[in-house]
């Protein structure tokens, strides 16, 4: 029996014509048999018109649509009220504003007084740039300067400012992409949990319907879209997808993250970095931004095989990049591959605990399938242990940790002079990245522990895991 997932009605958009007809795009996975098409019942199905459904966010004036784009207009579209915000905050009236210290009584008494009046005619001043995307819809461009203001400080915290950058930049080119719908689908469903967290909104009893989910759906019907007119990945939309990766992180699972994941693993697989030894080299030719995906896409990878139970699907191109060799040529401080294997410069964790929690994975994976068929030697199983702990260990003594080492490129100008204080978030400091560090190594040496000990939390080297931390 074939699945057949449906698009959901974008409810909130009251002036978007009906579906007529929709072309079925299946998901091309095999873990996954997907269609999108709209139903007889769907396209019939309207809410009524909920004034306070399109967004706005404090600090930007989205009040009305001067215009609105072709697709999402009808001839009822002059009908709606469109001045309720999402976002409640006082509306003061610009002549009681305490910020504006404009008279605006003015006095046209004395203008005929001058016999000499002097028309100054000069060129304007060219006007300033326009900081977000210069696009109809408002309504994006107020969660895309949330997104920037508040929710994309507490992502990639060790990562530097590369990644706002290259999120910022696809966003000025593709402003109804889907990186643009992934970004208003964070800031939308971040500022309802703010609320709620605060005790200033209940939450949503319908979140289904909300601006979040549509943003949601619509970022990821495009990646499908996309992989059915293109039959590929750009970074484009491994970026995307890794914004709706955090998407269901923020939701608590509530959005599920195994369709975006798949995509960052499709694109990785198309970039043609295979696992030899000369990973590290094709690494470094790519470019800061597809790193960063990269090793992005390696960390969900070996995260998630803990929650799937499942040895890592990149372990082999995980080793490759943070082995022996790897390793040692990033303790050396060589120039070669020193700042693209750094693993901590993303995370926070060190090469040598994301390689020994990978490691970890295949070990517990390799134990439940050898128990499940009788042949468990638990002498094999205390060897490899040891040998995963010893990597481990060894590693550790040639640990860099140094701020030197810190992306340093400064936040795109756009964005420091748009975004509202604090325009930059306080990268952590050496000493917070070392107890960071360390926090990982013994981590893993726990969970390492607890696969050799199975769940017994009591025994001595289980205690003595814990103690350190």
């Amino acid at each position: 029996m074939t699945l057949t997932q449906i698009r959901p009605q974008p409810y909130h958009r009251v002036s978007a014509p009906d579906i007529t007809s929709s072309s079925p795009l299946h998901f091309d996975h095999p873990e996954y048999g997907y269609r999108y098409m709209s139903t007889p019942q769907e396209q019939h199905c309207h809410l009524p018109v909920d004034h306070s459904l399109m967004p706005g966010v404090p600090g930007a004036s989205n009040s009305t649509f001067h215009s609105t784009d072709p697709l999402y207009t009808d001839a009822n579209l002059n009908a709606l009220d469109l001045h309720a915000a999402f976002f409640p905050y006082p509306q003061t009236p610009i002549s009681q504003s305490p910020s504006l210290g404009i008279d605006i009584n003015l006095d046209f008494s004395q203008l005929g007084e001058q016999s000499s009046f002097d028309f100054d005619i000069q060129p304007p001043s060219p006007p300033a740039p326009v900081p977000f995307i210069a696009e109809p819809n408002s309504v994006q461009g107020n969660h895309v300067l949330y997104y920037f203001d508040n929710v994309r400080k507490i992502q990639m915290m060790f990562a530097g400012n590369t990644f706002t950058n290259a999120t910022y930049t696809i966003i000025l080119q593709e402003p109804r992409g889907a990186v643009t719908n992934a970004v208003c689908a964070l800031a939308s469903l971040h500022y309802a949990r703010s609320r709620v967290a605060q005790g200033l909104d209940a939450p949503d009893p319908n979140p289904e319907h909300s601006n979040a989910t549509y943003f949601h759906d619509e970022a990821h019907f495009q990646l499908e879209s996309t992989k059915q007119l293109r039959g590929r990945y750009t970074e484009s939309e491994a970026i995307a997808a890794l914004h709706l990766v955090w998407y269901s992180q923020l939701s608590g699972g509530a959005s599920g993250w195994q369709p975006a994941f798949v995509v960052m693993c499709e694109w990785l697989t198309q970039i043609g970095l295979v696992p030899d030894e000369n990973a590290p080299s094709t690494l470094l030719a790519m470019s800061t931004t597809a790193q960063l995906l990269v090793k992005a896409t390696l960390w969900l990878d070996t995260f998630s095989s803990h929650i799937l139970s499942r040895p890592p699907k990149f372990l082999r191109l995980l080793k490759s990049l943070l082995g022996e060799r790897a390793g040692q040529r990033s303790a050396r401080g060589d120039s070669d591959g020193r700042h693209a294997l750094r693993m901590d410069l993303l995370t926070g964790c060190p090469d040598e605990a994301m390689l020994a929690l990978a490691e970890i994975t295949e070990l517990a994976h390799w134990k439940a399938t050898e128990q499940r068929d009788g042949t468990l030697s638990f002498r094999e199983l205390i060897r490899r242990g040891d040998d995963i702990e010893q990597r481990l260990r060894q590693h550790h003594t040639n640990a860099i940790t140094s701020l030197s080492d810190v992306d340093q490129a400064p936040l795109h100008p756009n964005l420091q002079a748009s975004t509202t204080e604090p325009r930059l978030a306080t990268f952590p400091s050496e000493e917070a990245r070392s107890l960071v560090a360390k926090i990982f190594r013994e981590a893993a040496v726990l969970t390492l522990h607890l696969v050799l000990n199975n769940a017994n939390p009591g025994t001595h080297l289980c205690t003595r895991a814990i103690n350190p931390m």
